[in-house]
């Protein structure tokens, strides 16, 4: 009797190769790595008058061990991490022979942009279908410097503060703490993390003044975020957000 040959391990196809990839901490800390070292390098020369909120939490949050906001202090430990990525995700790959594919890239930003362009009408429409028309208004003020740093900042320490820590550690008491069931756990952590995103914007310098509608807003845009950051990862959320928040600031 002839033996049946064992088929051979298939291998993706390129558009699933590259989702698959794009998704890992590697790739999307170098995607967000441009937007760290912008940001930084504006705040270093400019020294705007006030820094996005999330920016100013996690200084409060780390000035206790010495790592008070600046070129050397707690960004340096971002991009620790983004080296421990590497180590866990990229090396890993590496000797399974994935290399970095460079054009990756060029799609990760096209789509970051797609989405960024987007955003704005599907929060809008879902807002619409929730209670008929309403009157907004969110945008900039400061200029097209003040516009850029600000949306650089929001894209970087929002998703970082919001969707990496808030919603791990929603998940991680809600997975392993309560052991609940894994949908439910995405779904309360993605309403819970996008009130507290949506409540911060009307507190500290800076500030807006508060409305039932851009607060609705904002929940809804930090949940679409959410759920982006959990279907493609860190970096295309924090692209995404980037590039949303400077169209609107600057048209």
């Amino acid at each position: 009797m002839k033996e049946r040959s064992a088929s051979p391990t298939q291998t993706p196809g390129p558009v699933v190769a590259y989702f698959l990839a794009t998704r890992g901490a590697w790739y999307s800390f170098l995607f967000a790595l441009p937007i760290l070292l912008g940001y930084e390098l504006l705040l270093f020369v400019f020294r705007p008058r006030w820094v996005n909120g999330a920016d100013a939490f996690l200084d409060r949050l780390l000035a206790p061990l010495g790592l008070q906001h600046s070129l050397w202090g707690w960004p340096l430990l971002i991009v620790i991490c983004g080296l421990c990525c590497w180590y866990f995700d990229g090396a890993r790959k590496r000797l399974a022979g994935q290399q970095l594919q460079g054009r990756f890239f060029l799609g990760m930003f096209t789509e970051s942009f797609v989405y960024a362009l987007f955003l704005g009408g599907v929060v809008t429409r879902l807002m619409r279908l929730m209670a008929g028309d309403w009157q907004l208004q969110i945008g900039g003020s400061g200029g097209v410097l003040n516009s850029v740093i600000q949306s650089l900042g929001a894209g970087l320490y929002e998703e970082l503060v919001f969707r990496v820590l808030l919603m791990g550690l929603l998940l991680l008491i809600l997975m392993k703490g309560c052991k609940a069931d894994q949908v439910i756990s995405w779904v309360v952590a993605v309403v819970i993390s996008s009130l507290v995103f949506s409540a911060v914007h009307y507190v500290g310098l800076g500030s807006d003044a508060f409305s039932l509608e851009s607060f609705i807003f904002r929940f809804l845009a930090g949940a679409v975020l959410a759920s982006l950051y959990a279907a493609r990862g860190f970096g295309i959320a924090v692209w995404t957000h980037a590039l949303y928040d400077l169209m609107v600031m600057l048209r």
